[in-house]
């Protein structure tokens, strides 16, 4: 988590210009976890940079001692928890201008009681990913814990309801912000997307090995697109090198451990609380990725750090790339593994899509761009 401290400092309490801003979701960030969390520290910084009062409610009500340190160093208040506020002691006594809620469910639980409680605040929904989008492409796979058509139906309707509700929508990529002008026309919908900085890369290919697959498989994509992987590809690849390995990071059970460690070449390192040592000296990030919804934010790391990504479309999605230009797409396991092992034996192209991943994340998944974003969906200042 100290990592995620540094280089930042709040504006002073007292040198606010004592607007409010309320944000909900489903648990204080932990960027150590999740993509979602990674965003969401960024968006907090963001708003706190702005010159704005936070205060953070976690919808599930917990907050540990690293919780409870991340909000002092980003000079938030920590409310719904333990020894803090509750919601409406924290409505009544602030006045928010603006709410910004993060998940359809999130969004519904809390929605009504701000509306009634401070009629004049505006609120923002944050999808964080278009849920119904990504359980609908599970369930078209046959994946076996997609929710039935049934729930699926009662999933986007909660989905499409909030967004109805809400003042403005945010997603994070155009393909879903084209989605929902055709599903909910009147609804105003803008794109903020991942936030990355780009880190120089300290070494280069030739003192580069292995592959690097980043996610939590709590997700059920990155349970199942390792599963994938490591049946039909990563066979195919160290057939023509041996010692190839593939380093998976993220949180993971022991029962799903013990399946993907069967695997050879295979190494899980668990949760990190730095992945930069992979970053530096792995040679090729992998997103094999056969369903989801969003932008991937294991992609955004590793091309924020200059590290070549192979991927699929689905991983692609959102993200303003183009094959062969910016990473190396495909969809089957024989072309996966074909560029695979194309990336990791030619240096010029490795070079190439380091160089072009980096301009990506310049270009598209900047602080400047989400910046503006937040400060033209927040109401305008006196």
């Amino acid at each position: 988590m100290q990592r995620w401290m540094q280089g930042f400092r709040a504006p002073a309490s007292t040198n606010r210009n004592n607007e409010w801003l309320l944000v909900i979701d489903e648990g204080v960030p932990d960027p150590e976890r999740d993509s979602g969390s990674v965003r969401m520290v960024e968006i907090l910084r963001i708003l706190s940079a702005q010159g704005y009062a936070v205060g953070f409610m976690p919808h599930d009500g917990m907050a540990h001692d690293k919780d409870i340190a991340l909000a002092h160093h980003l000079d938030i208040e920590l409310i719904g928890v333990h020894g803090q506020p509750d919601l409406v002691s924290w409505l009544a006594g602030r006045q928010p201008v603006a709410a910004l809620l993060c998940r359809f469910h999130v969004a519904n639980a809390h929605m009504p009681l701000i509306r009634a409680m401070q009629p004049n605040a505006r609120v923002l929904f944050d999808t964080v990913d278009l849920h119904y989008v990504r359980l609908t492409r599970e369930a078209e796979l046959g994946v076996l814990s997609a929710p039935s058509s049934t729930q699926l139906q009662a999933i986007k309707g909660q989905e499409l309801q909030a967004i109805r509700d809400a003042d403005i929508t945010l997603v994070v990529s155009e393909v879903e912000r084209e989605l929902l002008t055709k599903a909910v026309p009147t609804a105003d919908v803008r794109v903020l997307s991942n936030i990355h900085v780009v880190t120089e890369a300290t070494s280069g290919f030739t003192s580069r090995r292995d592959l690097l697959f980043v996610g939590g498989m709590a997700h059920s994509p990155n349970l199942d697109a390792m599963q994938w992987f490591c049946h039909e590809v990563l066979p195919s690849i160290r057939s023509q090198v041996p010692d190839m390995t593939l380093h998976i990071v993220g949180a993971i059970s022991a029962a799903q451990r013990d399946e993907l460690s069967r695997f050879d070449g295979v190494r899980i390192h668990g949760q990190l609380p730095d992945l930069t040592p992979l970053l530096e000296t792995c040679r090729i990030s992998v997103a094999p990725l056969r369903y989801g919804a969003g932008v991937k934010g294991k992609v955004n790391l590793a091309m924020s750090h200059g590290l070549p990504v192979v991927m699929t479309s689905i991983a692609a999605e959102g993200m303003s790339m183009t094959d062969r230009e910016d990473a190396l797409i495909a969809d089957n396991a024989a072309d996966f593994a074909e560029a695979v092992l194309r990336l990791h034996s030619d240096a010029v192209l490795w070079q190439k899509l380091a160089d072009a991943g980096k301009n990506n994340i310049r270009k598209h998944f900047s602080r400047e761009i989400a910046a503006e974003t937040l400060v033209g969906a927040l109401p305008r200042r006196p």
